[in-house]
């Protein structure tokens, strides 16, 4: 004799499992701990991998370069929002979204003296 998992329960789990791990969410997973995370409203520079660039080189190039060859390696912004998949950025009045899978480095600016 086989056990078996109900149907309407087998569902249920299937339904928990995909809300889970389903991409796209606002936030990262409640177990991320929230300095994981930088202030919606910071100033930030994103680094760009460089082989994302296309910066394929026999040298290194310093991970706060940015430029290399005269061609931009980072963008700097306020941070609009910060989701699984995408990091979104205000720079001067336009939306700028970078998925994560590109991002080298974020550098955040600390706030202002009493803020």
């Amino acid at each position: 004799m086989m056990n078996t998992v109900p149907r309407p329960l087998a569902a249920l789990l299937l339904l928990a499992v995909l809300l889970t791990f389903a991409p796209g969410g606002c936030m990262p997973p409640p177990s991320m701990p929230r300095y994981a995370i930088p202030p919606i409203g910071a100033t930030c520079k994103i680094q760009i991998r460089r082989d994302a660039l296309g910066a394929g080189a026999a040298g290194p190039i310093p991970p706060r370069t940015d430029a290399f060859n005269g061609a931009e390696t980072a963008v700097s912004g306020v941070l609009k929002q910060f989701t699984t998949e995408w990091i979104v950025l205000d720079v001067a009045g336009k939306e700028i979204w970078i998925p994560k899978t590109v991002v080298l480095l974020i550098e955040v600016e600390p706030p202002p003296e009493g803020k």
